[in-house]
């Protein structure tokens, strides 16, 4: 099994479960991030409360928490400079860090040791807190034993 049918693997039940469809309701396709070759699953849903398109991405590249940091505080410095950008959000209890970027339908978490993409490709009629809830949904089950500090959002 490649890595990118790893993340189909993981993924799957999840998708199913928070979509309140069969296993064999999701779709799969197991492919490589044309931008930095890792692993990648597109999963589609069309029952339930779809129709769904998704995708996750494990990147075991160094430093997952940095590159996160980096990533919400250059996100939240634009929300100044740009006319109805729309304002990264925490997400509470997951990883040692994950956020929610609304402009890109995109959550990240990481355990610390890789950086999970969830991005929300197309599901119509669901606005912001749904997709966020599923995608910090999905993102759960790709996570391992935290590595390092939580961080000071206010989480226990």
């Amino acid at each position: 099994m490649t890595r990118a049918e790893s993340v189909c693997v993981t993924g799957r039940p999840a998708v199913a479960a928070q979509m309140g469809v069969s296993f064999g309701a999701v779709s799969i396709r197991a492919i490589r991030s044309p931008t930095d070759g890792m692993p990648v699953c597109r999963f589609t849903v069309s029952a339930g409360h779809g129709p769904l398109t998704l995708s996750v991405e494990v990147d075991d590249s160094a430093q997952p928490y940095q590159v996160l940091e980096r990533r919400s505080d250059e996100e939240s410095q634009n929300f100044a400079f740009l006319k109805h950008f729309k304002y990264p959000q925490p997400i509470m209890h997951l990883g040692l860090d994950a956020w929610w970027f609304p402009r890109e339908q995109q959550a990240q978490t990481t355990d610390g040791r890789v950086l999970i993409t969830v991005t929300i490709i197309s599901w119509r009629g669901h606005g912001n807190a749904p997709r966020k809830a599923l995608s910090a949904a999905v993102a759960r089950p790709y996570l391992g034993r935290l590595i390092g500090a939580r961080t000071a959002k206010g989480e226990p």
